[in-house]
């Protein structure tokens, strides 16, 4: 994209903080629309070339950091994440997945920016279905590409969304599953799952950023208006024992699990979509055993 200048929301996440920090040495002129300004700064560190602008709730302040920034492209990574949502998620994942996401595109196209790479999740096709989704986090994800569906043929926008599996890497604060194993392991806390027999899909940040980047190149060549799907995923996915044996491998760890210790979810995924389109010109090079050994290593010290 010639005019290198990009809005991103989700910027203080750990996929939305890599991609900031990688399109910025890249030569982009990066913005991020956030709920906390002070929380960006302290994510982001240094990163000069990287600006900050506060949403708090209203469409005004998403106006005045398109203002300001004149973006030429969006990436969308903000969400509210809910595994098992409790009654009070409701509200939260509908403010932060559907009416946020919809104020964005209005502003978008009210400031006559059509270019977005929106993120979605494995989880709207349960059982490799068209549209089923884990849990209400998914189905806020599914609704919200329809809405996006009315901005591509009204106001012919340019969409890639791209549908991402398990992601991990150095920085994760998430707690998730990889985190925990390993710190399990280094804080010698006793490690308890379910059976284990689901498949795991799981993609290193730097392979997602590189999808991200690569969404970008291959968006600019595409027709208006226009609205694209993809899975971001490993194309390997492995049981859940396999990859914890990995990792007590790497860590010289021969700690018993406790397999059944706990049920599985309610939903759980134990296979993984796999009826997705694939993204041009992308596939993951960070292989898992060398993924894991680096983050190890990294953790380690």
């Amino acid at each position: 994209m010639k005019d290198k200048t990009a809005l991103i929301t989700g910027g203080t996440g750990f996929i939305g903080e890599n991609l900031a920090k990688k399109l910025a040495d890249d030569g982009w002129q990066v913005n991020l629309l956030c709920r906390n300004k002070q929380n960006s700064s302290e994510c982001l560190g240094s990163a000069g070339t990287i600006n900050v602008y506060e949403y708090d709730g209203h469409c005004d302040s998403i106006i005045d950091a398109f203002s300001q920034a004149q973006p030429s492209i969006v990436f969308h990574l903000a969400a509210y994440f809910a595994a098992e949502h409790q009654i009070e998620d409701v509200e939260k994942l509908i403010s932060s997945n559907l009416v946020f996401g919809s104020q964005l595109l209005e502003v978008m196209a009210r400031t006559n920016v059509r270019n977005l790479v929106n993120t979605g999740t494995s989880w709207e096709h349960y059982n490799n279905c068209a549209y089923n989704p884990v849990n209400l986090y998914a189905a806020t994800k599914q609704a919200f590409e329809k809405i996006i569906d009315y901005y591509v043929q009204v106001r012919e926008f340019k969409v890639y969304t791209l549908k991402l599996f398990d992601t991990y890497g150095n920085g994760d604060c998430r707690g998730k599953l990889i985190d925990h194993v390993i710190s399990s392991i280094y804080n010698r806390t006793p490690l308890s799952f379910s059976p284990g027999d689901q498949l795991i899909d799981i993609v290193h940040v730097n392979d997602v950023v590189r999808a991200y980047k690569q969404a970008v190149i291959s968006l600019e060549n595409e027709p208006i208006p226009v609205h694209k799907k993809f899975g971001v995923s490993s194309k390997n996915p492995i049981p859940l024992k396999n990859l914890v044996s990995l990792i007590q491998k790497l860590m010289n760890d021969s700690t018993k699990v406790e397999w059944g210790g706990r049920s599985y979810r309610d939903r759980e995924v134990m296979q993984p979509w796999t009826k997705f389109n694939c993204l041009d010109d992308w596939e993951p090079t960070v292989k898992l055993e060398k993924g894991l050994a680096d983050l190890i290593e990294i953790k380690k010290k």
